[in-house]
């Protein structure tokens, strides 16, 4: 059962991790814009 719950958070990180950087550059480009 460790096994299973090792998968479900490597997935959710690899989910996560993308979906978190790619707001970040999107709140980056705004602020940049609008200075």
């Amino acid at each position: 059962m460790k096994r299973i719950g090792i998968v479900l958070v490597l997935a959710l990180a690899l989910l996560l991790v993308p979906a978190g950087l790619a707001a970040s550059l999107i709140s980056i480009e705004q602020t940049i814009t609008q200075r």
